[in-house]
């Protein structure tokens, strides 16, 4: 049998290159120093027709707002009219299958002009 304490073992070696090394190709912007910027008097950077243009700019956030706000309303106002209509209809037809109203009288009711407490009103007077 041979000994292997003579041969060193290759995981306690430096591995070390051949080639010679390339440096870093990461640029590195440099940041503006706290004593470049104490040094100069402050300029106010906004020119008129700038300060203008923000001007608007925060007016029309304001009225888009504003116009967000009345979708929202409007579409909460149909979303109850259509609530509404459902259950008016939902009367006609309950009317019509007791046979307190036929079809046509339905049909009319349902082109005319009445409030809702009218028919409201008519509906549970049947009850």
């Amino acid at each position: 049998m041979q000994s292997t304490a003579n041969i060193p073992s290759t995981s306690a070696l430096p591995v070390t290159s051949t080639l010679p090394s390339t440096p870093s190709r990461k640029r590195v912007f440099p940041l503006p120093s706290s004593n470049h910027t104490e040094n100069q008097p402050s300029i106010n950077l906004d020119t008129p027709r700038k300060q203008k243009l923000r001007r608007i700019i925060e007016t029309n956030k304001g009225v888009i707002t504003s116009q967000r706000l009345m979708i929202k309303r409007l579409q909460s106002k149909t979303r109850r009219y259509k609530k509404i209509n459902l259950e008016l209809k939902h009367m006609l037809k309950n009317l019509e299958n007791k046979r307190l109203i036929t079809g046509d009288q339905a049909m009319s009711l349902e082109n005319m002009n009445l409030t809702t407490q009218d028919l409201i009103g008519r509906y549970n007077l049947t009850l």
